[in-house]
């Protein structure tokens, strides 16, 4: 567990070794604020961004932010404190159902869930901020945007 200033809260680092036909996961952050834990990041063993999977419950990493309406998402980009905006770009870049190939007895991403992706990444504010953000001085903000 770390204290990084440039998060402004506790960071819990995870290393992981890679498993056989697994994702090129080497690290997983998460930030400590407020009692609550916050997926960050997820790294490669060169210490390069890797997207999450939401697609399937045994494949996602983490919790996902609090956010349903597109008010959520912005607050969440335009927050001042980075957890808070990693959280919302390591979702909203993470990989999700496009469409529901499979019954509903197999377990998979919710269509609710699917839903407030589509909705947040349709909208040009959301992807204003984005934008404005790869020019963040944070580097993990800048790679995640």
């Amino acid at each position: 567990m770390e204290h990084p200033s440039d998060l402004g809260g506790y960071l819990i680092d995870i290393s992981i070794s890679p498993v056989i036909n697994g994702r090129p996961i080497a690290n997983e952050y998460f930030a400590v604020r407020n009692n609550r834990v916050q997926l960050v990041r997820l790294e490669d063993d060169k210490g390069k961004p890797v997207q999450n999977s939401y697609e399937y419950p045994n494949s996602q990493i983490g919790p996902i932010p609090d956010a349903i309406s597109i008010e959520d998402w912005r607050a969440l980009l335009e927050s001042s404190e980075p957890s808070e905006v990693l959280s919302a770009l390591v979702f909203l870049g993470g990989k999700h159902f496009e469409r529901n190939p499979f019954p509903e007895n197999i377990a998979h991403e919710s269509s609710a869930q699917v839903q407030h992706y589509k909705d947040a990444i349709g909208d040009q504010q959301i992807w204003a901020l984005i934008t404005k953000l790869e020019s963040s001085g944070n580097k993990w903000i800048r790679e995640a945007a």
